[in-house]
């Protein structure tokens, strides 16, 4: 994130940070493209011991990717797609790009 009048950038740590990463998919000209829903529940630290977040915030994130997976279909390229994009999909309106 910045902020052009002070010229500061600010990053989040997701590597140690309690953060669910979400890239919403893009669409444009009858072409959908992946998007991304992705966490990491446990790290490495510095001295190469394995850390794991918080119990709390493994489980709001469990919880929450069992809800969009429940709310999706997998397709046969083992992606989960909304229902209504699934149809689209099938019926050849749009195309994916899912790489």
């Amino acid at each position: 994130m910045d902020d052009p009048k002070l010229g500061v950038r600010y990053f989040v740590d997701d590597l140690k940070s309690p953060v669910v990463e979400f890239w919403p998919c893009i669409y444009d000209d009858n072409i959908i493209r992946r998007g991304r829903l992705y966490y990491m529940p446990t790290y490495y630290d510095e001295n190469s011991r394995l850390i794991q977040k918080s119990p709390e915030f493994i489980s709001w994130a469990t919880k929450l990717f069992n809800i969009v997976k429940k709310s999706c279909v997998r397709n046969a390229q083992d992606n989960y797609v909304g229902k209504r994009a699934q149809d689209l999909i099938s019926n050849g309106s749009i195309r994916t790009e899912f790489g």
